[in-house]
């Protein structure tokens, strides 16, 4: 299998699809957070007609090696940098596209794509956002909120952060602390303090996506109680010329679940573009 060694030293699990046909135009695709590679399943019999396809699980996923950290930090940025780190092992310096899924999918691509504009010549985002989800204490934190209150998040940040915060805060400590270990009560108060830290910076901390000027497609799911589909409505208002597809009666997984669907907008977008030709 292949792997390469991170700057952590940590092995990174990635797939090179058509590795032989350099001629093909380049595109990464990028996992959300506690998924894998896997999850593009059903776009890959079709990208990889038009595609030399790049995948990558990322650190802490799939195949991939774990940190020896219990929490995960700053996976976004991390996971940027093992992207570049690929590319330059793959002796990649032509312009490539991006697909990326679900928050961390389409966060690690944005992040790219505004740091590095001349590379990059067009984005499709599935379900995703811009607010950083990017360590375990705001996974954590995300997952425990009902729908209700992550339609509503930013609204309700602004009021009652302190209240959620105290509502989840027990269920976050025994999902990161093992219950066998002993935590005296100055580690707890730490712990707790670093907690509210990380919740009341994820309010403030996402992305701008408003300098992206290459071709973009955002797709949302009108069922998403993970990423709401409000959140995709923003990106498409705040990147201007971008194109916004709503796929009704389906979640977060749709594009695996009803992936004709998904596969027909990002092929229309392609040709479009002219990224692609209609063969």
């Amino acid at each position: 299998m292949p792997f390469f060694k991170n700057q952590l030293s940590l092995n990174v699990y990635y797939r090179v699809i058509n590795g032989e046909k350099d001629h093909f135009p380049k595109i990464v695709l990028v996992h959300g957070y506690g998924s894998s590679l896997t999850m593009f399943a059903k776009q890959i019999p079709f990208l990889k007609k038009h595609f030399q396809i790049i995948l990558f699980d990322a650190v802490g996923h799939g195949k991939s090696e774990s940190s020896k950290e219990d929490l995960q930090e700053n996976l976004i940025e991390q996971t940027v940098n093992d992207l570049q780190h690929l590319l330059n092992l793959l002796e990649i310096d032509s312009k490539f596209g991006f697909i990326g899924h679900s928050l961390f999918g389409s966060c690690v691509s944005l992040e790219y794509a505004l740091s590095n504009p001349e590379k990059v010549s067009f984005l499709i985002i599935l379900n995703g956002g811009t607010l950083k989800l990017d360590n375990t204490i705001r996974n954590i934190f995300w997952n425990l909120l009902p729908q209700f209150t992550r339609i509503n998040f930013k609204k309700i940040a602004q009021t009652s952060i302190d209240t959620i915060i105290d509502r989840t805060l027990p269920f976050i400590h025994g999902a990161i602390e093992p219950e066998d270990i002993e935590t005296s009560n100055s580690e707890k108060e730490i712990l707790k303090e670093k907690i509210r830290a990380e919740i009341l910076d994820m309010t403030e901390l996402g992305l701008d996506p408003s300098p992206i000027i290459c071709p973009c497609l955002i797709m949302g799911a009108e069922l998403d109680n993970f990423a709401p589909f409000y959140m995709s409505k923003e990106m498409h208002d705040e990147i201007a010329d971008s194109e916004l597809h709503i796929v009704k009666m389906t979640g977060h997984f749709g594009l695996s679940q009803i992936f004709q669907e998904y596969n027909e907008t990002i092929f229309n977008f392609l040709i479009k573009h002219k990224i692609i030709r209609n063969k």
